[in-house]
């Protein structure tokens, strides 16, 4: 399995947009070049983020758990 060029690199830029409807982090190399977006819904039962590649395909969904007890 061929893996996205988006897990490739060791260190990333992330900027955050502030003013959206979801969290939305849009994720640079060094360079500026626009590798990514993680967006995380903000209305769901446990945290869900998304990571689209730079042509917009999924490349990862992370989902958590909304309570856990030890």
């Amino acid at each position: 399995m061929l893996t996205p060029y988006i897990f490739t690199l060791d260190k990333y830029i992330i900027d955050q947009k502030l003013l959206a409807l979801r969290d939305t982090y849009i994720i640079k190399d060094f360079d500026g070049t626009e590798l990514g977006r993680a967006t995380r819904k903000l209305l769901s039962f446990g945290p869900k983020v998304t990571i689209t590649g730079s042509e917009e395909n999924i490349v990862e969904r992370l989902e958590g758990k909304a309570l856990s007890l030890r």
